[in-house]
Order: structure tokens, then C-alpha cells, then sequence
């Protein structure tokens, strides 16, 4: 999976973030993740750290505080300045609400842009049965519950996605994503 010739390129999305969907029932932090009020349990996740799901090393914000956690997709463009050797592969940390979507990123390199899909897969689909992954994504992280919009643990057990782009070897400079604000993404790696 990771290329030996290459090192991971953890993104960082900090300048991006535009939604809080992280809650901290312990420090009194509520979110919400999108217009249901449903939100993650901080508790229950990685904060501010680097964390590895298949294999791959991912940036997980900090989320104990009440500024926004993580990406709804609203056709941002992601800069990626420090880009400079070739990689194989985008990865995505995510998941959408209201549903499974399949939306276009547009990849730009230095002298062409290519579209491609990515799909993330509703958060608490079929209750993480493995043998019923939508998308092709395999379980990042596994959460026991989430919590609603009262601020109460709503006992289904959820959880983040990873997905993958191929990408076409060049050096990567921009990633635009598409304008779908149920998809979430919280982390991305260059592999």
C-alpha cells in the first residue's frame, strides 16, 4: 500500500476547516455536524494527533475546543504548497450524512487537471457491516455511538471512512472538491 519510494504527505487542512462536528459532553463543547444537530463524540476519538487507519497516517485535528474540526465540502480548492515529488494516491478520512455519495474532485498538477470520484459512505451505514461497504472504502475509525441534537449519546455505533484517489505521478498542486455539504472530511494523506 504505501510506496517505499515515497514518504506520506499528511495535508494540512487547518486553514480549511469550516464546521464543528466534534462534541465534548466532559468540557461542555457541542457541534453539529450538519442541520440534525448530530454530532461526534470527542471522547471517543483521536484529538490533535497523528493516527493510522490501513496502514496510512492521517492528521486528526484537535477537536476539545470550539473552533470548526473538519471539512463539509463546499467546492474549497486545497493549496498544496510543500508538494514536491510525485505520489501515487490521495486518501480521504470521511464520511457523509443523509446518505452515500459519489461527488467529483478535480485534481490539478502542474501543467493539466484531471476529474475523478470519490465516494464516502454514510457514517452509521448498516452499522459498519464490512461485507456491506458501499463505496470501496474500508473502516478507518470505529466509534460506539454518536450524539444527537439534545446533547444525549444516540447508541449507534458509526464511524470515519478511508478512500483513495489514484493519481497520475505528477506533483499534485491543487485539490478542488465538490459542493456537497454532507460529505466530511477530516483528514487527507499523500501516499
Amino acid at each position: 500500500m504505501i510506496d517505499a519510494r515515497t514518504s506520506p504527505l499528511v495535508v494540512d487542512l487547518t486553514n480549511y476547516y469550516n464546521n464543528k462536528g466534534v462534541s465534548w459532553a466532559s468540557l461542555e463543547i457541542w457541534a453539529s455536524l450538519e442541520h440534525s444537530g448530530l454530532s461526534l463524540p470527542g471522547e471517543c476519538l483521536p484529538n490533535d494527533e497523528i493516527v493510522k487507519c490501513v496502514q496510512v497516517p492521517f492528521y486528526f485535528p484537535k477537536t476539545n475546543m470550539v473552533n470548526h474540526d473538519h471539512i463539509i465540502c463546499e467546492g474549497q480548492t486545497i493549496t498544496l504548497d510543500k508538494v514536491d515529488q510525485e505520489y501515487s494516491y490521495l486518501y480521504f478520512l470521511g464520511f457523509s450524512t443523509w446518505g452515500d455519495y459519489k461527488e467529483i474532485v478535480t485534481l490539478i498538477y502542474d501543467d493539466f487537471e484531471e476529474k475523478s470520484m470519490i465516494g464516502l459512505s454514510f457514517m452509521n451505514r448498516l452499522h459498519w457491516d464490512e461485507k456491506l461497504v458501499f463505496l470501496e472504502e474500508e473502516i478507518g475509525i470505529t466509534i460506539p455511538n454518536c450524539i444527537d441534537g439534545n446533547h444525549n449519546p444516540l447508541m449507534i455505533s458509526t464511524g470515519i471512512w478511508v478512500n483513495k484517489i489514484s493519481l497520475s505521478r505528477h506533483k499534485l498542486r491543487k485539490i478542488e472538491l465538490s459542493d456537497n455539504p454532507y460529505m466530511h472530511i477530516f483528514a487527507m494523506t499523500l501516499i
